[in-house]
């Protein structure tokens, strides 16, 4: 004779509670279809048009003959400055006293365009130039100075030459404090070594889309340049005013 296994109904419920209070403490979850979204990355950044921040600077000043005063000539100097916030040009303060010319040149198109000097700071070899033909300023775009500045890696050193954008290859081989190329203070420079022939006229020094440095000085193959970790300071002082 068949019998019906019965649960006893008092022996139900206890079971039920039980499993429902131990399902949270044992971290049991209902399965589940999770749809999976694709990941996606952010796009690499646009390189950075250096065309439209570094300029052509010609510095034209008196020199003198101290042997025989009377007698004074022209000379000229070629620079590099790169554009920065407030329609400045950043450049070293080297070859820029006694100037009775300064013309600025944009993204090698052979048009010059008159510039006079907004501050200078001969300490610590800094300056910045502007002009007031408000039409030189279209197109062109600030550069974005680094911080914190690296002390190791590869950099591009930048610069007009013949109306073309001459990139040169340098790696950094400290970060060292000397006396500033126009004075005896005392001033942070970045030392590079590097091939590029006749630099030192603040030519940009680079890394990716960040400007590290204006250089201000060469000899060999060591380029030495003024760190933009002490340019930001100086620029905001001046901008201040």
């Amino acid at each position: 004779m068949n019998r019906s296994f019965l649960i006893p109904r008092r022996l139900v419920f206890p079971s039920t509670l039980a499993l429902l209070v131990l399902t949270p403490l044992l971290g049991l979850q209902a399965v589940t279809t999770v749809e999976k979204k694709p990941v996606t990355h952010p796009q690499a950044s646009t390189a950075f048009a250096w065309e439209n921040t570094i300029i052509h600077i010609e510095v034209t000043s008196k020199a003198y003959n101290y042997i025989q005063p009377w007698e004074r000539t022209e000379h000229k100097v070629y620079k590099s400055g790169v554009v920065v916030e407030g329609h400045q040009i950043i450049t070293t303060a080297d070859g820029l006293a006694d100037q009775t010319l300064i013309r600025l040149k944009k993204q090698g198109n052979g048009l010059f365009s008159l510039g006079r000097v907004a501050w200078i700071d001969y300490q610590a070899n800094l300056a910045a130039l502007t002009t007031d033909e408000k039409d030189f300023w279209t197109g062109l775009q600030p550069a974005r100075l680094a911080d914190p500045v690296p002390i190791t890696g590869h950099v591009r050193i930048l610069r007009w030459r013949d109306d073309q954008l001459e990139d040169r290859q340098g790696e950094i081989e400290r970060l060292t404090v000397e006396n500033s190329t126009l004075s005896f203070v005392s001033v942070p420079a970045l030392k590079i070594d590097s091939t590029i022939p006749g630099a030192g006229y603040g030519e940009a020094v680079t890394v990716n889309d960040r400007l590290i440095g204006l250089a201000c000085s060469q000899g060999g193959d060591a380029v030495t340049a003024i760190p933009t970790s002490f340019i930001a300071p100086i620029l905001k002082a001046q901008q201040a005013k």
